[in-house]
């Protein structure tokens, strides 16, 4: 029977955590907004920087499947706190870094520690908020997701002109502190707020029975990926050299960045209302990805003559579509019980985030490779940009025509 919350104190312990996601989401973004002036001084060429930008995602995918083991376990207030604290120590060595592999192993700890966030808040949705508002709960995330992207990329690059990149990154290590206390005395631990219950024991092989045994999860992994990897890719590393490719300034990527994730940020959480209220989950998720796959188009390849507002609007449309990528969340929880939703969500973000590690590094990589230059180069390396929401537009139908089977059987069996 599930358990039942006091929803305002629920929703306190939502907005808890999801500061931590908001944390995490600008001390990871912050790094595509520092990237030119951190490669001059350390010296190193786009490939080497994009080495270090995709190295978060070693551990953030790698630990999304034992974060969610261990927060099934043990609740989130054990672990939220200290993770919190070890995000700004990877922020902390990451402003004194003065090699390549100092900057890579603080991007390793911030993926490590960071691999706790969105598992954290999306358990205390699944277990704590009530399941009729369990799809806005979760596009709720998105719009956690959006605030931190938009401090990391427009908020860090507005810091720029006053700091050097080191004293942002000392300045949120110290942002960690606040955050952490105010998790440890919200979210409680033990009792009611245990994950399976007072005295009951989630167990490490229900949840990996819960996730490794599903196909559809795997499926909502890789549909994941290409959001999330357009998303990072776009947000974090790729957008400034594509524009300037554009001949844009670096100030006008930035903008375009940031109106990408205010699109994302306010739709997210409609998109979830709707999906509440309709029940057409796999169906928004179409039109999202299928409204990525057309921006994404249209940004990479043809946007060389277009007015800047044009382009502007085209970012937010693309925000729009990824905002509606949140909801796999919503479709994978609805497939297990509130014990095992921090083993399901990591197993479906770390899918998704591996795939978005290839969104940061494979362009890079195929520039060095082919025999263009120039706009042409970076067009091929984001080839995959349009390739992989395509086998997510196929993966939703197939999943949309499964769901439907699955509906239709009890009354082919009435029949």
């Amino acid at each position: 029977m599930a358990r039942e919350f006091n929803q305002f104190y629920a929703w306190i312990a939502w907005c808890s955590v999801a500061l931590f996601v908001v944390y995490q989401i600008c001390v990871q973004n912050a790094f595509g907004s520092v990237q030119d002036e951190f490669g001059h001084d350390l010296k190193m060429d786009g490939s080497m920087l994009g080495v270090v930008s995709a190295s978060f995602f070693i551990t953030y995918a790698v630990m999304q499947f034992p974060a969610g083991l261990l927060i099934d376990r043990f609740g989130v207030g054990w672990l939220i706190p200290p993770a919190t604290l070890l995000v700004g120590v990877g922020s902390l060595i990451l402003g004194l870094a003065e090699s390549m592999s100092v900057a890579i192993i603080a991007r390793l700890i911030m993926g490590l520690a960071g691999a706790f966030s969105f598992l954290g808040v999306a358990a205390v949705a699944h277990r704590r908020i009530s399941e009729k508002r369990l799809g806005i709960a979760i596009g709720m995330i998105d719009f956690a997701f959006g605030v931190g992207a938009i401090l990391g990329a427009a908020g860090v690059a507005w810091a720029m002109i006053h700091y050097d990149w080191r004293t942002i990154f000392f300045g949120l290590a110290a942002v960690s502190f606040p955050i952490a206390i105010l998790n440890w005395f919200i979210l409680g631990r033990g009792g009611d707020v245990a994950p399976a219950g007072p005295g009951v024991i989630a167990s490490f092989g229900a949840g990996i029975k819960a996730s490794f045994a599903n196909i559809a999860i795997w499926e909502v992994g890789i549909i994941y990926a290409a959001f999330i990897g357009i998303s990072f890719g776009i947000g974090g590393l790729w957008n400034i050299p594509l524009q300037e490719a554009f001949h844009r300034d670096e100030a006008s990527a930035n903008e375009l960045t940031t109106s990408m994730f205010i699109a994302v940020a306010i739709m997210a959480p409609i998109c979830g209302f709707i999906a509440d209220k309709t029940g057409r989950h796999i169906t928004i998720l179409l039109i999202g990805c299928l409204l990525v796959l057309v921006q994404v188009y249209r940004i990479v390849f043809i946007s060389a003559p277009a007015a800047f507002w044009v382009v502007h609007l085209e970012f937010i449309l693309l925000g729009v579509g990824i905002s509606a990528g949140v909801l796999v969340f919503a479709v994978a929880l609805r497939l297990s019980d509130p014990a095992h939703a921090g083993t399901v969500s990591g197993m479906v973000n770390g899918l998704g985030l591996l795939g978005a590690g290839l969104f940061q590094l494979v362009p890079g990589l195929i520039q060095k490779e082919v025999s263009a230059s120039g706009l042409p180069a970076l067009q091929d390396g984001l080839m995959l940009y349009l390739i992989w929401p395509g086998v997510a537009l196929l993966l939703l139908i197939h999943l949309a025509w499964v769901q439907r089977g699955v509906s239709q059987a009890p009354d082919q069996g009435n029949e």
